[in-house]
């Protein structure tokens, strides 16, 4: 079974319930990796887009400052990980 963008969503939403939104904690960005590696590995590029991701963000009332990192966080991290699996 394929991952959804439902499923990705969840697994956000549930990092971003349990995080610091001060001050993201090592754990908290660890959580994020998560969700990158989970949108990578099922390839929700697609269906789920950097803006997506901003407007879920801006939901959980995040600075526009981290809205930006964590976007451009996601966006490098699942470029990097369709790069290396392309290699193989």
């Amino acid at each position: 079974m394929a991952g959804t963008v439902t499923e990705l969503c969840v697994m956000l939403e549930n990092m971003l319930r349990t995080a610091d939104r001060e001050r993201l904690h090592p754990i908290d960005w660890q959580r994020f990796y998560d969700v990158i590696i989970y949108a990578a590995r099922e390839e929700l590029g697609e269906e789920f887009s950097v803006d997506d991701l901003g407007r879920l963000l801006q939901d959980f009332s995040l600075s526009r400052g981290q809205v930006e990192q964590m976007q451009s966080v996601f966006a490098h991290g699942k470029r990097l990980l369709q790069y290396y699996r392309s290699l193989n």
